[in-house]
């Protein structure tokens, strides 16, 4: 039985759905995973038994963070709506579709994945929704005048490009994003969803907790970025998450924290506003892209935006980190790892050594001795591969 994993967001969104990928694969699925283009060479290295499916390009991509950077910490599905809906909905509800009517399959996605969802309601697939993190919920952290007359402009919009599509793909009845989901799975623990600032929160009782997926779904081998550099000597981690571009204050700043510790600097980001060659630092390695668990496990600091795939392989790695988070739901992610001592969030306009930033770094490798502690409380390390596969196991049944 096909299975079609649709995992259309940044490194944090695609990670959880390969490894659950890799999974199905390791089971005898048939399995194919549908993402943005640029993820194609990490996702045939990490499993050859998977067939790739790109939608969308970088540059459609970065419109979408543009428009999440506007909206800042008042994270919304608006920015996922107008991207999926000019430019992916489409191409996955046809895709689903062809392989429904060829074969039959079964279609496993996050929650705001209208393309597939839109596909399997018409065709009566069954779908399996992925809880992934707080990205999946609707938290208003705080209300601007201004910022909410955005964000009904933005709704306005892509209601009107949604009910477009909806009639051109011959959908029934009044707009709905989402569906009645079949089957709820969710990849945190409930302390991780719901255990937020707000009064708002996931009711993890109504999902079957997964957990994090173990170790072994990541690569085998250390990356030849982390071999090269990094072995056999302490190092930081910086990395400023998939389409964030990364400034020369950053870089220099990240510099001078490691070269105060009297360590090595590992900076991974794919967009820099600065030529890294003029600015050398025989200390630190600049790279676009790295296998990012496998060095996250080999730091002694992670710093990032707190990205959830970040925040949650450090977490698992038991590595403290410091968050300064951009947008989206970062605020939200840096407030969880403080709450549950797993790191420090410091604000961005902090990012600084003469700001503080070599002290939150030293206060946060002290909480490393009670990460391991942690990680047993919170349940961590916790997979219910059991449940995951008789979840596909039954769903396949009187299939074709």
């Amino acid at each position: 039985m096909k299975i079609i994993f649709v995992a259309l967001g940044s490194y944090g969104d695609l990670i959880p759905m390969l490894n659950a990928a890799v999974f199905a694969a390791d089971h005898g699925f048939q399995v194919e995973l549908i993402a943005y283009p640029f993820f194609m060479d990490f996702v045939q290295a990490r499993s050859k038994r998977i067939k790739f499916i790109g939608v969308c390009t970088v540059d459609m991509y970065k419109k979408m963070v543009q428009v999440d950077k506007k909206l800042s910490e008042h994270h919304i599905a608006a920015h996922h709506f107008i991207s999926c809906s000019r430019h992916a909905i489409e191409p996955v509800f046809a895709y689903i579709e062809a392989a429904e009517k060829a074969e039959g399959c079964i279609v496993v996605g996050y929650t705001f994945s209208p393309g597939a969802a839109w596909a399997a309601r018409k065709f009566n697939i069954p779908y399996v929704r992925i809880v992934l993190s707080s990205a999946d919920l609707e938290v208003p952290l705080s209300w601007n005048e201004e910022l909410e007359k955005e964000k009904r402009l933005i709704f306005s919009e892509v209601t009107e490009i949604g009910e477009a599509l909806y009639r051109k793909l011959g959908m029934s009845g009044p707009l709905n994003w989402l569906i009645p989901f079949q089957v709820n799975l969710c990849f945190f623990p409930e302390v991780f969803v719901s255990n937020a600032d707000t009064g708002y929160f996931m009711d993890a009782g109504k999902c079957d907790f997964l957990g994090f997926m173990p170790k072994s779904y990541s690569s085998a081998n250390a990356s030849p970025d982390r071999q090269i550099f990094c072995n056999g000597h302490e190092y930081f981690l910086y990395t400023s998450g998939t389409v964030f571009t990364s400034t020369l204050s950053e870089y220099l700043e990240f510099s001078e924290l490691c070269e105060t510790f009297g360590v090595n600097g590992l900076f991974v980001s794919q967009h820099r506003d600065f030529d890294a060659s003029q600015h050398f630092r025989s200390y630190i390695q600049v790279v676009d892209y790295c296998d990012l668990p496998d060095a996250i496990r080999g730091s002694k600091l992670v710093i990032s935006h707190g990205g959830i795939g970040t925040v949650a392989d450090a977490m698992l790695a038991a590595v403290p980190q410091l968050v300064a988070p951009k947008a989206f739901d970062q605020f939200h992610n840096a407030r969880l790892v403080n709450r549950l001592g797993f790191g420090l969030a410091i604000e961005p306009e902090n990012f600084s050594c003469k700001a503080g930033l070599a002290l939150k770094a030293a206060e946060a490798i002290k909480m490393a001795d009670n990460l391991g502690e942690l990680i047993g409380k919170y349940k961590l390390n916790q997979f219910r591969g059991d449940v995951f596969l008789n979840t596909l196991i039954n769903l396949s049944r009187g299939r074709r």
